[in-house]
């Protein structure tokens, strides 16, 4: 993966693999989850990893704050698009749930 391409995970569970790649490069990870709950879940705990405040309440895995970006970069450097429904169907208002 490189800044700024889209990363795609059908059926993304609770969206582990879709924040990872978000909290790590500055790009658009899109993930499409069947269950409904599931979804619910997974927007939940990007609500709490996006805010700027996560590590003064929860710290870092090494006790680091990220700096890979530098001191301007805004946090988190990615976003998450979550979708709920089925990934061979179009989403709700998308043509697509490939495009933008």
């Amino acid at each position: 993966l490189e800044a700024g391409e889209v990363f795609v995970d059908l059926g993304f569970g609770i969206g582990k693999v879709l924040f990872q790649a978000a909290l790590t490069l500055p790009l658009l990870a899109r993930g499409v989850e069947l269950s409904a709950s599931r979804r619910d879940h997974a927007q939940a705990a990007w609500e709490v990893l996006r805010r700027p405040t996560v590590f003064d309440e929860f710290g870092a895995i090494d006790g680091r704050r990220p700096t890979a970006f530098g001191d301007g970069a805004t946090w988190p450097p990615g976003t998450v698009e979550l979708l709920a429904g089925d990934f061979t169907e179009s989403p709700a208002g998308r043509s697509s749930p490939w495009s933008d």
